[in-house]
This record gives structure tokens, C-alpha cells and sequence, in this order.
């Protein structure tokens, strides 16, 4: 009995040692390199937005594959372009080459009726509120807008400042009290999510674009299916300043970012876990899609998805803004 007892008692242990015998090397994974040049040296090497310690020209070692999203950045230069999405592949030398152009600086006053909206320069919230002017903005063409809550801004919704050294830019918005929520021809919540590479955005912030919400959930393949045609749209419609945000209230990155990579998205998917923007929303079914158009106001909310009807819907809904 002891006997027998023995040799199960190594058979076990040997079966132990070869299932993680062979485990172990699945895990391992041959990760990608990434060299990063700019015509001026010395710019500082950021990856998925996370500083990498390192400056230009240097090379990234040991990124796993997959999609990754490149900046520099180096005091009184701008780069060209301001970052650069990559697909690292195992085993594979990628290089980035970035221009540093030199910074000069010219401002923007931007005043708005009524006053006290927030200022967003470059679909970036500025902190400061109208009537105001922005001194050292960088000379070259800049996107200003506007928002206050609880009211719409009368169309065009942002205007495009193309400034010259030492110039001074005026502004004027006018802005429309207009009732808040979900439904049609209101105003839908505000929202500051990060997408995978951590990079924040904030509904508000793109008053003046028009905008595709979608909020989707891993598990869904109505969601893939849905998203292929929104690449489509997004590539067609893109030039006029189209934003889609893809939502996903429920999963984690991981689960997200192998979306955005089997199906090649380009839009970007955003990071709702741990948000309200569920809760804010109301969503309950996935995918459920809405539009907002350029005076932040909702045009179009569709919960579900039929195959072959909503993508056409969407297109007629676009072209009624855009056209």
C-alpha cells in the first residue's frame, strides 16, 4: 500500500513539473523594439503616455506587441507629428522619426454672450472663462471653443484661429440655455475618460465637432459587427470632423485594447470602468449609439443594433449635419 502510494505521489509530482514545464513558455513572449529619432536631439521618449526615462535618439526595448501609441516632447519645440501609433511586432525593430519645430507665441481673446464659459483650446479645457485672452499660444492654426453648463453653442460651435507671430486672435461665441439629458435636442453629460494609452477626453471639450457616441461591451458581437461599419463612417466622414468614442462601461484594458487590434480600429475606444458614465447615460442594452451635433445636443440615440439598417441611419443622420 505504501508502495502504491508512492508512485502516485510521483506521478503527481511529475505531471506537475511537465504541465509547468511547458506553461511557462507560453507566457514568454519575444517583445518588439521601437527606435525614436527627432531632427533635435534631447526630446524626452514617451510610451502609451508614460515617460520611458529615455531621450531622442534612443531605442525602446522590450514592448509587447501590439498597438502603442509614441510622443516626445522637448521645452520650446512642438513636435510633427504630436504622436505616432504604432503596431509593435514580436521580434521586430520599429523606428519613429518626429520634427521639431521651434515655438513662437501670439494669443487669443475669446469672449461669449453669456459669459463665463470655459475656454478649450485645442479640445483641451484651459481652466480660464470667457471674456479672457490667452496669452502665449503657439503661432500656427489652433481650435477654439466654448462651454457652460446647461446651454448649447450656436453653430458654427468652434471656430479655427490660424495666428502669426506676435498676433492677437479674436473670438466671439454665442451660447443658447437648453435643457439637459439623453434624450433628442438635449444636452448629454459630460464625461472625462482615458482610452488605452491613457490619454483623457472629456465630452465638452469638442463642442463644434460632431460626435458618435457608442457604448459596447466586450462580450458582444453585436458590438464587433457594428464597429466595423463605424470604421468605415469614420474614415469617410473623418475630414469633417467627425469624433467617434467607442465606451466600454464594463471591461478592462486588456479585453479592449485586443478590440482595437483584431479589427484595426482608428477611432478612439475609451475606458469606462469605475466611471458613471454608465449610470449617467442610462445604458442598458449594448451597443446602444447616439450622435451629438455640432451645438452639443443630441440627434440620434438607437439602442441595439440591426444589421444592414442602423449603419445606413447613421450615414443619414451624417450627411444631414455635415451637408
Amino acid at each position: 500500500m505504501k508502495n502504491r502510494v508512492g508512485i502516485l505521489v510521483w506521478l503527481f509530482v511529475v505531471v506537475l513539473f511537465l504541465h509547468c514545464g511547458t506553461k511557462n513558455p507560453e507566457k514568454k513572449t519575444n517583445p518588439g523594439k521601437i527606435l525614436v529619432k527627432s531632427n533635435i536631439p534631447q526630446a524626452e521618449i514617451f510610451l502609451d503616455n508614460i515617460s520611458s526615462g529615455k531621450v531622442t535618439p534612443d531605442t525602446l526595448f522590450d514592448v509587447p506587441a501590439g498597438s502603442h501609441e509614441v510622443k516626445v516632447e522637448k521645452y520650446g519645440y512642438y513636435p510633427i507629428p504630436s504622436s505616432v501609433t504604432i503596431q509593435v511586432q514580436a521580434g521586430v525593430l520599429d523606428s519613429v522619426v518626429f520634427v521639431l519645430n521651434k515655438l513662437y507665441y501670439s494669443a487669443i481673446k475669446v469672449s461669449s454672450d453669456p459669459p463665463g464659459a470655459m475656454i478649450v483650446l485645442d479640445n483641451q479645457s484651459t481652466g480660464e472663462r470667457t471674456p479672457d485672452t490667452l496669452g502665449t499660444v503657439p503661432v500656427g492654426k489652433h481650435i477654439v471653443s466654448v462651454y457652460k453648463d446647461f446651454y448649447s453653442t450656436n453653430l458654427p460651435g468652434k471656430e479655427v484661429v490660424n495666428l502669426a507671430q506676435n498676433d492677437t486672435a479674436q473670438t466671439f461665441f454665442h451660447l443658447t440655455l437648453s435643457a439637459s439629458g439623453t434624450d433628442l435636442e438635449k444636452i448629454p453629460p459630460n464625461f472625462n475618460l482615458p482610452d488605452i494609452y491613457n490619454n483623457w477626453f472629456a465630452l465638452y471639450n469638442y463642442r463644434g465637432f460632431v460626435m458618435i457616441l457608442n457604448f459596447w461591451s466586450y462580450g458582444s458581437q453585436d458590438c464587433r459587427d457594428l464597429f466595423s461599419g463605424l470604421e468605415e463612417i469614420y474614415k469617410d466622414y473623418y475630414s469633417n470632423t467627425l469624433k467617434i468614442f467607442a465606451i466600454d462601461p464594463l471591461d478592462e484594458l486588456p479585453e479592449i485594447q485586443s478590440v482595437k487590434n483584431s479589427l484595426g480600429l482608428t477611432f478612439d475606444l475609451l475606458r469606462g470602468k469605475g466611471s458613471s458614465v454608465a449610470y449617467d447615460y442610462h445604458i442598458s442594452t449594448y451597443p446602444t449609439t447616439m450622435i451629438i451635433d455640432r451645438t452639443g445636443k443630441v440627434y440620434y440615440y438607437k439602442v441595439g443594433y440591426s444589421a444592414g439598417v442602423d449603419l445606413n441611419n447613421i450615414r443619414q443622420k451624417l450627411n444631414q449635419l455635415f451637408y
